[in-house]
């Protein structure tokens, strides 16, 4: 058979869905020896490796045209060429599609979370827009719908109850980590004074409670002596006002490191050192950062609240949602314990369940299902 997959995500993003599509795709491909993948992108890349036989990569770029191209490449080129291609199935990895394809190709659609659609204020305006419109149709065209966690499939099913009947659940799995040898200069790089601090991953956006991270530190720091420091890993995202001005403001923003996005080897290394993972976003669908850090040995701080309290359980420490003192505390108590080392065999025991290959497998159980 021969499946298509729209992989835009990792052309065009540097966050969670980026990393899903593209370890999806490679987990795919290195275990399925039956099926020929066709898999559109933005951009030439070197990521899936040449000896795999069945990939066909096709470049479709998003060229920066007046208004309405981007539409048109979604709804009529990329459905042109999967059925030029005579493809069985297409997979969506990024909650938007797949448009415009005949009934005979079947369609799976990825749903990550609906945080669009349930906090439309922490988006930009066209987003929650888009989701509201079209998320609906999609859902109802849509053959299977994967879900990346059992909190994401129930809030699925309470907003749109007839996508009961064809979803499935899959957790998926947790990318390699290799330990880099230029500690030192990462050290410098950095800008750590010490290998004493707390760190954060991810998008700079509001879901990330940000601003609640540095009211925590703020108050960590008035109550502990040293010179630890707080380490904000991760791109810049959108409507990040009220976390730059609280920012600017902060009394120990000399103690606070920026980096901006950085490479898996950087994120390697800012892991192992951490005192630990504060993770605080008020909604997720799962969450790769608390599981990175746990495959790793990291102690990690994350709220109670939706997926996070079903992936980090039994190994984080959590803390109350939207209570900066609760994460304070939660911060000293983690520094009393004097090691960010979480035990090995309950790491092992607990991330076994995230893994791709793993991820791979049940899903071309699904597929082989479908396409018989």
């Amino acid at each position: 058979m021969r499946i298509g997959i729209i992989a835009d995500p990792i052309d065009n993003q540097n966050a969670g869905v980026h990393v899903y599509t593209l370890e999806m795709i490679l987990a795919l491909v290195a275990n399925d020896r039956v099926n020929e993948y066709i898999i559109i992108r933005q951009k030439a890349g070197n990521e899936i490796k040449k000896e795999y036989t069945n990939v066909k990569e096709i470049v479709v770029s998003n060229i920066a045209l007046p208004i309405g191209y981007a539409s048109f490449r979604l709804f009529f080129i990329i459905p042109y060429i999967f059925r030029k291609e005579k493809v069985d199935m297409v997979i969506e990895p990024a909650h938007f599609g797949p448009f415009n394809l005949p009934r005979h190709i079947r369609r799976i659609t990825i749903i990550h979370d609906l945080s669009a659609v349930l906090f439309p204020e922490w988006h930009r305006w066209h987003s929650g827009i888009l989701q509201k419109l079209f998320l609906p149709s999609i859902l109802k065209k849509s053959d299977y719908i994967l879900t990346n966690s059992y909190t994401t499939e129930k809030e699925l099913h309470r907003f749109y109850p007839f996508t009961k009947t064809k979803t499935w659940m899959i957790y998926p799995g947790i990318k390699k980590l290799v330990a880099v040898a230029q500690e030192n200069e990462l050290t410098e790089k950095y800008q750590l004074s010490t290998q004493d601090y707390f760190l954060f991953v991810g998008t700079l956006e509001p879901r990330k409670n940000l601003a609640l991270l540095l009211d925590a530190f703020e108050t960590y720091k008035a109550t502990t002596k040293g010179q630890t420091q707080l380490i904000i890993a991760g791109g810049k995202g959108w409507k990040n006002e009220v976390f730059e001005q609280r920012l600017a403001q902060h009394p120990n923003k000399n103690e606070i490191v920026i980096t901006g996005y950085i490479s898996n080897e950087e994120l390697s290394f800012l892991y192992r050192h951490a005192v630990a993972l504060i993770y605080p976003s008020q909604y997720e669908g799962f969450g790769f950062p608390v599981i990175e850090a746990m495959s790793v040995g990291t102690a990690v701080i994350t709220t109670a609240d939706t997926s996070m309290d079903e992936i980090s359980k039994p190994l984080a420490l959590t803390f109350i949602n939207n209570d900066p003192l609760d994460l304070s505390k939660k911060m000293l108590q983690i520094k009393e314990l004097n090691t960010n080392s979480l035990d090995q065999k309950k790491r092992e025991d607990f991330t076994i369940k995230y893994d791709w290959n793993s991820f791979a497998k049940a899903l071309l159980t699904k597929l082989s299902g479908v396409l018989e």
